[in-house]
């Protein structure tokens, strides 16, 4: 008994350490033949970070991270191509202009992916509420009979 007690104690404690914050962009899913997920982290509850995987169709992956201030504004940018060593492009770089372009460029594309997702979201609660209404409707004949 102890024992399922101090395992449910730590198993708490974990989840209060890091877990998952809700962000209303939260979505994992195909947009435009591209796989797309953003994920929100925490850590403690007070360090929140976002994160937009999008897989392309030709194998190549790119990581936006919002890592600072949950702000949405981009601080890390990763490319990984099929076979090659994957590319960072930080916004607070010792680099120079390189990584500020890149991540400036990214911005516009990540706040376009937000706008998608925001649609495609949209897009799915009219749909499951058509299937409702759609469930309500056969009801109702079945009642009438």
């Amino acid at each position: 008994m102890k024992r399922k007690k101090l395992m449910g104690t730590v198993l708490a404690g974990a989840l209060t350490l890091t877990g998952c914050a809700v962000s209303p962009y939260e979505y994992q899913g195909i947009i435009n033949e591209e796989f797309v997920k953003f994920e929100s982290t925490s850590l403690l509850g007070l360090l929140r970070a976002n994160r937009l995987l999008v897989r392309k169709p030709d194998g190549r992956t790119i990581i936006y991270l919002d890592s600072y201030g949950n702000d949405l504004k981009l601080d890390y940018i990763l490319i990984k191509n099929t076979s090659d060593e994957p590319a960072i492009y930080e916004s607070i770089t010792h680099e120079g202009e390189i990584d500020k372009k890149v991540i400036e460029l990214a911005q516009t594309i990540f706040d376009y992916y937000l706008k998608l997702i925001d649609e495609a979201k949209k897009k799915e609660d009219y749909e499951k509420q058509m299937k409702e209404v759609k469930r309500v409707e056969e009801i109702l004949k079945i009642l009438k009979q």
